[in-house]
């Protein structure tokens, strides 16, 4: 169900509505695959009573927007989001590429997103765009490069102009790394099992990583104090050396997905758990 807390135009709220999104006739697209299989089959399970707010969506929009210029390139030489199918294991696995440039054997994908998230761990990106790469080859494409186009929402050109090692522009081309083909395949082969498992009624919990778990932390603090001196990623490193009126405060680890961007998190019985032991 969809709401409109925030009174947002009516044009805004049709634009989210109407997302043209379609994975085809698959039983599961490379961005579902590469996702918690928990957290994919309670979204799908509970859909009917799932409550998000059209303003959460601006992001997805403003994708989407980006994607619907792109054919607007009308570039002869590429192929532009095109989407791709194949079996595993009787699953069908679909994943859109955004441009093809056959010249240059090379797979771009487009995304906006954050400075933080272009200048940070790119994991997933990496497993999507090789989920992409091998259902190219798949389909008969030669695939020797795979890149990111990121588009950072939230660049600063007073930053660029003051730090070199911030992006001095806003996009940015990145370049992944491909995998192995017989690498990419036993990736898409143990994730359709763990996925098709989750739908057989096996308990498959989701990583910390999955849940984007910060990790606990130990500051030093002065005693009524909320500033931290120094963050340390260990107790054992944190309760060396402590200066004079200083304290070892110890910070719970954040499940900061569960808390913020899991729509799937109030059904979810690991999350309930996480929330009985706070207390």
């Amino acid at each position: 169900m969809l709401t409109n807390k925030h009174k947002l135009p009516e044009a805004f709220v049709a634009a989210v509505q109407n997302d043209p999104y379609d994975a085809g006739r698959s039983d599961i697209s490379a961005t579902s695959l590469i996702d918690a299989p928990q957290r994919r089959y309670l979204l799908a399970r509970h859909r009917s009573e799932i409550v998000e707010d059209v303003a959460d969506r601006v992001w997805s929009l403003l994708g989407s927007a980006v994607h619907h210029i792109l054919e607007r390139a009308e570039d002869r030489h590429a192929v532009v989001e095109e989407r791709l199918f194949a079996d595993v294991d009787g699953w069908v696995v679909s994943g859109q590429f955004d441009r093809y440039i056959p010249g240059k054997k090379l797979i771009q994908d487009w995304k906006v997103t954050s400075v933080y998230k272009a200048q940070g761990d790119k994991a997933e990106w990496e497993r999507q765009l090789n989920v992409l790469a091998w259902l190219g080859r798949r389909n008969g494409l030669e695939v020797d490069q795979i890149q990111i186009c990121a588009i950072m929402r939230d660049w600063s050109k007073s930053r660029a102009k003051n730090d070199d090692s911030y992006p001095q522009a806003n996009v940015l081309v990145i370049d992944i790394s491909l995998w192995p083909d017989e690498v990419a395949e036993e990736y898409v082969r143990e994730r359709v099992a763990l996925h098709r498992g989750v739908r057989e009624g096996e308990h498959v919990p989701c990583t910390d990583e999955e849940r984007w778990y910060s990790g606990d932390s130990w500051a030093w603090i002065k005693p009524g104090g909320k500033r931290a001196l120094r963050v340390f990623n260990s107790a054992l490193e944190a309760n060396e050396n402590v200066p004079d009126s200083y304290i070892v405060q110890h910070r719970p680890g954040q499940y900061k997905r569960c808390e913020q961007f899991c729509e799937a998190a109030p059904f979810c019985q690991q999350w309930q758990e996480v929330i009985r032991e706070q207390g």
